[in-house]
């Protein structure tokens, strides 16, 4: 069969294909996507470094998908996920496992609002966060050419 043909077929069978996520799926991303915002802010505060907080997409699970909250900053040579958030394309239960404690079900959006607002209070987050903050403030761990630089080197480079 030509490739001309096969093409014509998959397009055929890809037409009837619709949108599954609904709009509770996207106010759980779009709590997450908050979540990562405040994060990334918190992370920023006192420090020149380049780092995102991000929702990622991960692994399909039964009828959803996992999504990983993320923080990145390759000039430390950062990145870690804070928390994994099992969505089903319906929205709920969302599945919430921030790796300290047990994964625990929400079942609508106010849960899933609590319990994120609960979680950015837990002392052992803030601690993780404070910790990452730290790594980004230290210029001996400013990483040049992927090498961990020196506290002269990273002085230099910022022109100190």
């Amino acid at each position: 069969m030509p490739t001309d043909d096969l093409k014509t077929l998959l397009r055929k069978g890809l037409e009837p294909v619709q949108r599954r996520h609904t709009d509770r799926f996207r106010e759980v991303l779009g709590m997450l996507r908050d979540t990562a915002s405040v994060v990334e802010e918190f992370l920023r505060r006192g420090t020149s470094a380049d780092v995102s907080v991000e929702v990622v997409q991960g692994q399909r699970a039964d009828d959803g998908l996992e999504h990983r909250v993320v923080v990145r900053a390759p000039s430390h040579g950062v990145s870690d996920y804070l928390l994994r958030a099992y969505v089903p394309l319906s929205g709920y239960p969302v599945v919430i496992d921030s790796v300290e404690e047990d994964d625990v079900a929400y079942r609508d959006a106010k849960a899933l609002q609590g319990a994120l607002v609960e979680l950015v209070k837990k002392p052992w987050f803030q601690e993780r966060l404070l910790g990452l903050r730290e790594i980004l403030r230290d210029p001996a761990l400013h990483q040049v050419g992927g090498v961990v630089a020196t506290v002269s080197r990273a002085a230099k480079k910022k022109g100190g």
